[in-house]
């Protein structure tokens, strides 16, 4: 799993790309598509069309880290309704990167057996 920096902003990239793409490669997504700077520390992740893999960016103190993941018998969750560039927190880039449906807000309020009665 990535080892997040807790002031590190995390970006996806809705759109599929070539994942043959590198360091070098998705620098220039970064700059060009997103417009963002791919030293800035902050994170940005590509999935490819078929949503078996994804490839997250960026900058580590002194070089570029590249973490690539590939589902083998299942793909990543990513919304066709997602457009460009979507900010992700941190729990969200933990569950994109687990398998699970990001997106999904559940009802953060408990349910106490005794309001039933």
């Amino acid at each position: 799993m990535i080892d997040l920096k807790h002031d590190a902003k995390i970006y996806l990239y809705a759109k599929a790309i070539d994942c043959r793409k590198s360091i070098d490669g998705l620098s220039y997504l970064v700059i060009n598509l997103l417009g963002k700077k791919p030293k800035s520390g902050d994170i940005f992740i590509f999935h490819n069309r078929s949503k078996d893999k994804l490839k997250a960016l960026y900058w580590d103190n002194n070089g570029f880290v590249l973490y690539y993941k590939r589902m083998e018998s299942r793909r990543f969750v990513i919304s066709k309704l997602l457009q460009g560039e979507v900010s992700l927190s941190h729990e969200e880039c933990q569950l994109l990167f687990l398998g699970y449906d990001f997106t999904i807000k559940r009802d953060a309020n408990s349910l106490y057996f005794s309001q039933y009665f």
